[in-house]
């Protein structure tokens, strides 16, 4: 069974203060928000948004319609072709 303990700053802080002292864990904590942080503003940029996703979902959704008119505009055209053909060759 994999289970996650969530463990706060100030949880780090209370347990590491037995081990190595208020300084050095307060220390500790602090590089370790640090690296975690940084390491994040570093990844962030290929991180979707929420804003993100809509802006994708609207443009797919215009997308379609987009190819939907143009699929009919070219049906359309192919009737026209066809009829002036039909017409051209039965005379």
């Amino acid at each position: 069974m994999n289970s996650t303990i969530k463990v706060t700053s100030f949880d780090l802080i209370k347990i590491l203060r037995e081990k190595i002292g208020e300084e050095q864990a307060s220390a500790l904590t602090n590089y370790i928000e640090t690296k975690v942080h940084e390491e994040y503003e570093s990844k962030k940029e290929g991180i979707a948004t929420k804003e993100d996703i809509a802006n994708l979902k609207t443009d797919i959704a215009n997308t379609k319609v987009s190819i939907i008119l143009w699929l009919i505009a070219t049906m359309i055209a192919l009737f026209g072709i066809s009829t002036g053909l039909l017409l051209h060759f039965m005379k």
